[in-house]
């Protein structure tokens, strides 16, 4: 593969970090290169474009780079990409984790980086990317989204992870099935790992909404503050839905139904 065609990502907080190894980058004649500021921006990345090779700082707000590979090892997104773990000297936690999870790091650079010693660690990754065919690298891999129905008690959980679009049709064609055939009278909708949310999502969260509404369904959605519980509640969600954050916040179902007597 030319270099020009290399695509790359670069996933650090630090914006004077990031400058650097993108200059040093473009001196190497590596001129596809995108940017995210953490690894929930770096997913959604990956939700649209195949990379060749993600440069991953560790210490970043929202989630680690740790935290980003143990998603990634989850939905096995990572397949056919290098990844260069950017670290301290002494950044002896994060070499552990790797390890011990066998989360997928294919080497290592200490900051500062060294010019030579990055085009030789490059160079030597792109021999692994050259295995695969040129038709697993520029696919689109589209989103990615993981859904687990769970029963506990009187209330069945719908957990979801990953992104939340119009490319994962297939993955959530049957929620509102699933909601209306569920077991009990509460249902959950886990959405805290969900990292990102399209026109096409918002509109399946409203069906799914008044699905429950028809099959007499209590639902609610659990969000929290690091994923996408502001865009929701900017749209509005929160005057449709029921949104909690915690589930000891779930009404009592009888509670519930001598309400809708009264009324």
């Amino acid at each position: 593969m030319s270099v020009r065609a290399y695509q790359i990502l670069i996933v650090d907080d630090d914006k004077t970090s990031r400058n650097i190894l993108q200059h040093r980058l473009k001196k190497l004649s590596y001129t596809n290169i995108d940017i995210s500021r953490d690894g929930v921006e770096a997913l959604s990345c990956l939700a649209s474009k195949h990379y060749d090779l993600i440069f991953l700082d560790n210490n970043m707000p929202i989630m680690s780079g740790i935290d980003f590979l143990r998603r990634c090892k989850e939905v096995s997104i990572l397949d056919g990409t290098s990844v260069i773990m950017l670290t301290g000297m002494a950044d002896s936690a994060t070499l552990r984790s790797v390890k011990e999870e066998g989360l997928k790091v294919d080497d290592f650079m200490v900051k500062p980086l060294d010019p030579k010693i990055l085009r030789a660690k490059i160079e030597r990754l792109d021999g692994l990317c050259a295995s695969w065919s040129a038709a697993s690298r520029n696919a689109d891999t589209g989103a990615f989204l993981s859904i687990r129905m769970d029963v506990k008690g009187d209330v069945s959980r719908l957990k979801m992870f990953g992104i939340f679009h119009h490319d994962d049709k297939h993955a959530i064609k049957d929620i509102p099935d699933r909601i209306a055939a569920a077991p009990t009278g509460t249902v959950v909708i886990d959405m805290r790992d969900v990292m990102s949310i399209d026109e096409f999502g918002l509109g399946m969260l409203l069906l799914i909404n008044g699905v429950a509404c028809l099959a007499q369904k209590l639902t609610y959605l659990l969000l929290d503050g690091r994923t996408i519980r502001a865009r929701l509640e900017s749209l509005g969600i929160s005057e449709i839905m029921r949104v909690i954050e915690h589930e000891a916040e779930i009404l009592p179902r009888l509670a519930v139904n001598l309400v809708a007597v009264g009324a």
